[in-house]
């Protein structure tokens, strides 16, 4: 069994984020309001405070775990949280890079993995890429880049899956 670390985050850890978020600003407006505070809404206001950070702060340290290589399951854990994807129940497997302009001028690059289960039901396994690594993204040598492996994987042992760069 193989196992790599990508800089993926799922997509229910933002919108966590932006729940905490709203549940934070409603527990200050309430505190603002009320002519008495209880300690018991501090209590809850300080814990939804230290869970929004706590999740912030572990979006920008803790990868994704991804292993491969026993069977056809793909076992992904953020954190706590656990998903597989069956390569049995996948029709195609591509992947792109691609990039999006920051707000300091600069340029992100990730390289995403999709995974087709038909049409309109896909999976994304996506890749945080550092400039230098993107580049040599760009010239088709992915030689750095741990998503690559698990494509490297099912390219040889699911090779009617793998449909190649997209």
């Amino acid at each position: 069994m193989e196992k790599i670390k990508i800089d993926h985050t799922p997509k229910c850890i933002f919108i966590t984020m932006i729940i905490l978020m709203i549940m934070g600003l409603g527990v200050n407006y309430s505190l603002k309001t009320a002519e008495e505070t209880t300690k018991s809404n501090l209590i809850y206001g300080l814990i939804i405070y230290l869970l929004f950070f706590v999740v912030f702060i572990s979006m920008g340290f803790v990868k994704t775990r991804v292993k491969f290589g026993n069977g056809s399951t793909v076992k992904c854990q953020w954190f706590f949280l656990f998903w597989k994807i069956d390569l049995n129940k996948v029709n195609a497997v591509t992947y792109t890079l691609k990039s999006n302009r920051t707000r300091g001028g600069g340029t992100h690059y990730t390289l995403h993995m999709i995974f087709y289960v038909d049409a309109n039901n896909f999976k994304v396994l996506k890749e945080e890429l550092k400039p230098h690594i993107a580049e040599e993204c760009i010239r088709h040598r992915f030689n750095q880049v741990e998503l690559m492996k698990l494509y490297r994987y099912i390219e040889k042992n699911y090779p009617d899956l793998a449909k190649g760069f997209e």
